[in-house]
């Protein structure tokens, strides 16, 4: 028969009762007193839901058949009818709540604190929910399941979970590989409602381990086997992952002087392929010379697989450069002189690398040791030990230096080394001529195998010329077909069998050396040309001088092309076929010398692709072959064409739009050579261009806003036409057309009133109005608005309302007395335009009573009680009423007067009596006013009537004047003295208010904290010169550093605290202080320092030893907290935004010992903590307003032995402005984790011949056991 508080039925409600008496028939009767019960069933706000019945004699009892409301409080009454009929009084149930409606289900993550999508371990599941609840009946417990489907049950069928629950482990599981699994999470609440069904999201099993695919050494693109940096480090990786699994999460990267090793760099993440210059920081890293470093790669894919380790091929560090050797001018043995101005030649030797191996050498000339490069810049030989520059322009009388370097294979370059220098001799011959023949110059020949040369009046007038050179070559002054020759003193050569190529130019070229090895110049020939080969042409453009694909209508096609030959084109010929060669259009025609053709009278067909065609011949008549431009297409037809609508979307009909018309189209085409552009146009007749003026390009664009002056009522058309790439333009497509209207619906009349139209009205919360159908004549009518208007204070007193109808009732107004109100109406069309307002002439509110008398007094003394107040205005006014009486709100006449005062105590009234007393003004036609308020009063001696603050309150800090007030006024306020913990007679002023007949009582000393206060008030004297008794109060004072003034000191103070300081908000300053905790004294000095801190923090410790913990619950706010053991350390993250908090634990003391940071009080941060290892509680508050803030709270735990507990956190978090921006509570495993090692007992003991010895380390190491006999 327990009583509940909630059913989950809505049909039926049970009811139970402990036996009703009735003490005058059970008197003479040996049988029950009571014949039966009845009973009837209510709502909460009284309805019956079941009439009486009679439900026997019987103390429980089911109604059925009931129809009852979710939310809903019943209430079943009984009463007993004795045997005589009588009935006793209803005895109710204190209420039942209907609740049929499940809890509201929340969400579901695979993970305990986010939501995993994979996982790697087939055995255990740990999953966890959140934001389930029920508003009623409260959650009583929840079920959970696991499947390979969504809202799956066949892994874990449905199996119940605390509702303190939110995380769950399940283990002992035999999850498959690549298998995806579900969790499915419902709440029951207390009548057994089930909630829906909330699935996460599912989870994927990835037992498969990830594998690195290529690891490069030295750079990303490729892998390099030496380097000659010591501080840079280069790599790049490719890892895979079996498909289908959780893909790559992150990679390792470690360096080391050996295969796998990581002695250079330890393994570290990072979550790219690659690392470029940043495998260390080049400021730190420091390689060998000669050593071979490798990198190792290993990879770990989303599920947490970490793959095997892959290790490059190494590469080897080179810091050392080549070893230099010598250097000499000339092709072999050192030369001092040389007669050539653009040849030098240099060799090499000696040079070696002691580390790697030289992989290349450079060469420059310079003029001297500090320009060693201004002649021939540093370029690469290879390998070569040996070189000739035959391309220099050398001064004569000039010293030059051949400089060479070596480079090795990591880059490292030698010391330059320089030759002795080699300086130019020049002062050669003088040429002469020399023609193509033997007897005079020949421009061509026509044998392809012998050339003649002779040359006349070379001559050195020095050491004279010692023999000629001659050479023959293709280009003026080359030596490609015959080199230089020596040909002694001759002045005429002939050379046979050659093979002369046709139509080349042979040039020949001659030299004179004098006897000191000087070479004069060479002379050259005009040429002879060569003529036996065919002349070329190339590929023909169609179209003219560009080539085009595609030609629009004409009668003409264009043709270019270029031609060559050795000597001279004699004439080109053309032709046009349908395919490539052929001259089935048009047969080869004769076109001169021209390169281009344009052909007249051409038919083309639409479709057809059209191939030029040219060939040429020479002087000789040799013909070329045949080349083929790649075809132009005939594009005769214009697009085809689509839809034009007004506006940017759907066709519109009208525009309310004054300069602006909008038009979209779509569906044209073509499909040769493709649409080019669109134009369009604007008119007032269908396809006319008389606004627009022009068709104005707009590019591929499908639509258009452009800019007019409109006119209205004048209907637009937007026209549009597609030219296509030959510039066939499509026809016009117009729209149909929209039409421009700028004025809204016009009005007629309206009226004030409900039927005729009226000036007056005495009622000011409803008013009425009608009008006549407003005129559209443009885009149709749409609604009417109306508005009530003040026309006193030139304002609406409603907002526009939208109707169809021709009237309006408004109501719920508080309209004015005396002002006068009118009803705005406008019509509004379809294009939204509103027309002028329409007005009606106003209506009055005229309510006509006097005011109310302001300012009644009542004085009240020994047998008498006078009256008075401020006198009305009203010109019209005859009399004021005087009502009194011992009850509220009296209505008993004891008087009238036209005078603004009265005596009131009447016949019959007694002192020591309450007096209600109020007035009334009633003007000449007898209209009375309201009531004042009224006026109480006691005929007696002054007595206090209300004190503020009441000394019930907490006297804050700047409560510092007490308001005494009395029954009636005083002639003598006596003496006032207050004494309290911190002061023995606290300095005080006191003073008289005769506007409110009070005491003010001004204390001139600040407040203790704390304090408890009595004032005593003697020898006052009221109005009629009686006096009264010794008056005595009694006041408590608040507890400093309490800003929400709870009576607590915690994080929410402390947020406040700091808060006010970072705003300089002096309105929160705490010191300098004096006396004793916690009833110090502030003196704020308008300084935040230290003194400040000390204050709050010595506040804050007293109110914690003074005070228990206590863990309350309250609603959680924002998402769940990390919270999270890292070996001993529990660490709490804190949310963005946190600036103050309070983190609560408790934790079982035999088990477990927290501690956490030692105490903080800065100007910046205050990290206050207390601790109770008896009971097992931690309690830590801090606020911190530096830059970066407080991210984590942390606690360090300690074992007292080997097992797991669960504690308790609790947390509230403050953000900016003290606001709570997270809390909650939650359970956590707190793990055994020793402080460097425990070791336990071994059990059994005594054995034979197994015993076993526990221990634990904090993380992983080594056990060293060592077994001793008896003899030590």
């Amino acid at each position: 028969n327990t009583d509940i508080s909630y059913t989950g039925s809505d049909s039926t409600l049970t009811v139970s009762w402990s036996a009703f008496s009735d003490p005058l028939t059970g008197l003479y009767n040996t049988h029950s007193d009571i014949a039966s019960y009845q009973a009837t069933v209510e709502d909460g706000s009284g309805n019956t839901v079941l009439d009486w019945t009679d439900v026997g004699n019987v103390n429980t009892w089911t109604a059925t058949g009931l129809s009852l409301s979710n939310a809903t409080t019943y209430l079943v009454l009984i009463r007993a009818a004795d045997a005589a009929g009588n009935l006793s009084a209803n005895v109710s149930t204190d209420g039942i709540i209907v609740d049929t409606d499940g809890p509201v289900a929340g969400y579901v993550l695979d993970g305990d604190t986010e939501d995993n999508d994979w996982a790697n371990v087939d055995s255990i599941l740990t999953f966890s929910w959140y934001d389930y609840s029920d508003t009623l009946s409260g959650l009583s417990y929840y079920e959970y399941a696991v499947g390979t489907t969504i809202g799956g049950t066949e892994t874990v069928s449905w199996t119940s979970a605390s509702k303190l629950d939110s995380t769950v482990t399940v283990s002992d599981l035999a999850l498959d590989n690549t298998t995806t699994y579900y969790i499915s999470v419902r709440a029951i609440d207390s009548v057994a409602n089930v909630s829906s069904t909330a699935t996460s999201d599912g989870f994927t099993l990835d037992m498969d381990l990830p594998s690195i695919y290529y690891v490069n050494e030295g750079s990303i693109a490729t892998d390099l086997d030496i380097q000659n940096v010591d501080s840079i480090f280069s790599s790049s990786w490719l890892g895979t992952d079996i498909i289908p699994g959780s893909g790559i999460d992150y990679y390792e990267i470690a360096l080391g002087t050996a295969a796998g090793d990581s002695n250079i760099i330890d393994w570290y993440h990072t979550a790219q392929t690659y690392v470029l210059d940043t495998l260390i920081n080049a400021d730190s890293l420091t390689l060998t010379d000669g050593y071979t470093y490798y990198v190792s790669v290993r990879v770990t894919d989303a599920a947490g697989n970490r793959s095997n380790v892959v290790t490059g091929d190494g590469i080897l560090i080179d810091l050392t450069p080549p070893l230099t050797g010598t250097v000499h001018d000339g092709s072999g043995a050192d030369i001092q002189f040389t007669s050539s101005i653009t040849t030098l030649s240099a060799n090499w030797s000696g040079f070696s690398d002691t580390v790697s191996s030289i992989v290349k050498y450079e060469v420059a000339i310079g003029i001297d040791s500090i320009r060693l490069d201004d002649i021939v810049p540093w370029d690469s030989v290879g390998m070569s030990t040996a070189i000739t520059i035959d391309t220099l322009t050398l001064t004569n009388a000039t010293e030059y230096y051949f400089n060479v370097r070596a480079t090795d294979l990591a880059g490292n370059v030698s010391p330059v080394v320089p030759s002795d220098g080699i300086t130019i001799d020049i002062d050669p011959p003088i040429i002469g001529l020399v023609a193509d023949g033997l007897i005079g110059d020949e421009d061509y020949t026509n044998t392809d195998s012998t050339l003649h040369l002779s040359w006349t009046g070379f001559l050195d007038p020095l050491s004279g010329i010692a023999y000629y050179e001659y050479a023959f070559g293709t280009t003026s002054g080359d030596t490609n077909v015959i080199s230089w020759s020596n040909n002694g003193l001759d002045t005429s050569i002939t050379i046979s069998r050659l093979s002369l190529g046709h139509d080349t130019t042979y040039y020949g070229s001659v030299r004179a050396i004098d006897n000191v090895g000087h070479m004069s110049v060479v002379a050259l020939s005009n040429g002879v040309l060569v003529d036996v080969f065919n002349p070329t042409v190339g590929v023909p453009m169609d179209g003219g001088s560009e080539d085009l694909d595609y030609q629009g209508p004409s009668d003409t096609l264009a043709i270019s092309w270029s031609g060559n030959d050795t000597r001279e084109i004699s004439y080109y010929q053309y032709s046009v076929g349908t395919t490539p060669g052929d001259t089935n259009v048009i047969s080869w025609t004769d076109n001169g010398n021209a390169t281009t053709v344009t052909i007249t009278n051409f038919i083309l067909t639409h479709g057809t692709v059209y191939y030029a065609n040219i060939r040429a011949y020479d002087m000789a008549g040799n013909m070329s072959n045949v080349e083929s431009s790649d075809g132009i297409t005939a594009d005769l037809s214009a697009p085809t064409v689509g839809w034009v609508n007004d506006g940017l979307g759907d066709d519109e009909k009208f525009t309310a739009a004054a300069t602006t018309l909008e038009a979209n189209w779509d569906s044209f085409a073509d499909t040769t050579s493709g649409i080019q552009y669109y134009e369009y146009a604007v008119g007032t007749t269908a396809g006319g261009i008389d606004v627009s003026g022009i068709w104005e390009p707009i590019g591929t664009n499908i639509s258009v806003s452009a800019t007019f002056t409109l006119d209205e009522t004048i209907t637009y058309y937007v026209s549009v036409r597609a030219t296509d790439n030959v510039n066939n333009v499509s026809i016009v497509i117009t729209s149909d057309g929209i039409t421009a209207d700028f004025t809204g619906p016009q009005g007629t009349w309206a009226i004030d009133g409900d039927s005729s139209d009226i000036d007056r009205q005495n009622f000011t919360d409803t008013y009425s109005g009608y009008w006549l159908q407003f005129i559209e004549e443009g885009s149709g009518f749409n609604t009417h608005e109306y508005a009530l208007y003040d026309n006193d204070n030139v304002q609406y007193v409603t907002s526009w309302t939208a109707t169809l109808d021709t009237a309006c009732v408004i109501g719920g107004l508080e309209l004015l007395e005396n002002q006068t109100y009118s009803l705005h109406i406008r019509g509004i069309d379809s294009v939204d335009n509103v027309g002028d307002v329409l007005m009606s002439d106003g209506v009055l509110i005229d309510l006509s009573a006097p005011s109310v008398p302001l300012d009644l007094v009542g004085w009240f003394s020994t047998e008498r009680i006078y009256l008075e107040w401020t006198q009305n205005q009203e010109i019209d006014l005859d009399h004021y009423s005087i009502y009194g009486g011992t009850e509220m709100n009296p209505t008993t006449l004891l008087s009238t007067t036209a005078d603004s005062t009265t005596e009131a105590f009447m016949p019959g009234f007694a002192d020591g009596n309450t007096y209600y007393l109020r007035i009334s003004a009633t003007d000449i036609p007898g209209n009375e006013s309201e009531f004042t308020a009224d006026v109480i009063g006691i005929p007696q001696p002054a007595a206090i009537t209300w004190v503020d603050p009441d000394s019930t309150n907490v006297l804050n800090a700047d409560d510092t004047q007490l308001s005494i007030h009395f029954s009636q006024p005083l002639l003598n306020i006596g003496a006032a003295t207050a004494v309290t913990i911190a002061y023995d007679n606290m300095d005080l002023t006191s003073s008289y208010s005769e506007a409110d007949t009070s005491i003010i009582i001004q204390f001139n000393e600040p407040y203790a904290s704390l304090d408890s206060i009595t004032l005593t008030i003697s020898n006052i004297i009221d109005w009629s010169g009686n006096g009264t008794d010794t008056k005595e109060f009694s006041y408590t004072t608040y507890m400093l550093a309490d800003y929400d003034e709870n009576f607590q000191i915690d994080a929410a103070d402390l947020a406040a605290y700091l808060t006010g300081w970072g705003n300089n908000d002096y309105s929160y300053e705490l010191g300098p202080i004096t006396g004793t905790v916690p009833h110090f004294i502030p003196t704020p000095n308008n300084v935040y320092d230290l003194r400040d801190v000390m204050a709050f923090v010595q506040m804050w410790y007293w109110y914690h030893q003074t005070n228990s913990f206590n863990m309350t619950t309250s609603a959680d706010i924002g998402g769940v907290l990390p919270i999270a053991q890292e070996d001993r350390s529990l660490i709490i993250t804190l949310p963005e935004g946190a600036v103050a908090g309070q983190v609560f634990i408790q934790y079982p003391p035999n088990s477990k010992n927290l501690s956490t940071a030692a105490d903080v009080t800065t100007e910046q941060q205050i990290y206050l903590s207390k601790s109770d290892r008896n009971t097992g509680q931690i309690l830590v508050e801090w606020a911190d307003l530096s830059e970066d803030g407080l991210q984590t709270v942390t606690f360090d735990a300690y074992s007292l032995d080997r097992d797991n507990s669960n504690i308790t956190v609790d947390y509230t978090i403050y953000g900016i402005d003290q606001e709570i921006i997270s809390r909650g509570m939650q359970n956590i495993e707190l793990n055994a984790v020793p402080e460097e090692y425990a070791l336990h007992y071994n059990y059994p003991n005594p054995f034979n011949p197994v015993t076993t010895m526990l221990y634990d380390l904090p993380e992983t190491g080594h056990a060293r056991l060592i077994i001793y006999d008896l003899l030590g």
